[in-house]
């Protein structure tokens, strides 16, 4: 199962995620398409903050792992930031309810 964290600031805006681990082990590598499709859901936010918005990210990325943040995190507060990241939520959020037992959704306030 796929994990993914979200950290919320007390004004309740993104300032940070995580994705760990993959969503079907019993599958060979690079044949997992529900991984695949959280990872493309995550990765898509990620280079929407980069490249579109312009936000500086710290990330880090592995296999079976993906970390990000904002390098600074006022850029949070943005309201183009707060689209993608909430867009990406309500993505990883339909993916769950529509295959259930591939993803669980962590949100936490820091």
């Amino acid at each position: 199962m796929t994990t993914v964290t979200i950290w919320r600031d007390q004004q309740k805006s993104i300032t940070a995620f995580c994705a760990a681990g993959h969503s079907d082990d019993a599958s060979e590598s690079g044949q997992d398409i529900y991984c695949a499709a959280i990872s493309a859901i995550v990765q898509t936010a990620c280079i929407g903050l980069s490249d579109y918005i312009g936000a500086e990210l710290k990330l880090a990325i592995e296999d079976g792992w993906l970390r990000c943040e904002f390098a600074d995190p006022q850029f949070s507060q943005s309201e183009g930031c707060k689209a993608i990241l909430e867009t990406m939520l309500l993505g990883l959020r339909s993916f769950m309810t529509e295959y259930p037992g591939y993803l669980e959704i962590i949100e936490e306030v820091r």
